[in-house]
């Protein structure tokens, strides 16, 4: 029982901190966008249909982020939604970086991306049970 509580407070800690993340700088020089411009950004280009789903993913973030906090307060269905939200945020910074690499007119990461990638990858882990509890 107290692994099962340790559990929801680290997921309701690194859910939170996904949520801060997704507000601070995902893109550096020469324009520096947070997540929630990267996602107005991907509205107006709709054109093709990695947008739409980088729009998806960046959009499902702090909602996700969101739902693991709330999940940890209550104590119930932890594990799958901070599996969710954990692989959401690996994938919607693995993607940006690959569309970056491709796309020369940004010059670097920022550290949004970096911080919600990370806490993305230690929220995984505690939804796929990869962390022992004492």
């Amino acid at each position: 029982m107290a692994s099962s509580v340790q559990q929801a407070r680290v997921a309701g800690l690194l859910g939170a901190g996904i949520v801060v993340a997704f507000f601070l700088p995902w893109t550096a020089l020469p324009s520096s966008w947070s997540g929630l411009e990267l996602v107005a950004v991907a509205v107006s280009w709709r054109q093709e249909q990695a947008e739409a789903i980088l729009l998806l993913l960046f959009g499902a973030i702090p909602v996700a982020g969101l739902l693991t906090v709330a999940a940890a307060l209550l104590r119930h269905g932890v594990q799958f939604l901070s599996g969710l939200c954990g692989a959401l945020s690996v994938a919607a910074s693995a993607l940006l970086m690959v569309a970056l690499m491709q796309d020369k007119s940004v010059e670097a990461i920022g550290i949004g991306a970096y911080i919600t990638g990370g806490l993305g990858l230690a929220l995984l882990s505690v939804g796929l049970n990869l962390v022992r509890w004492p």
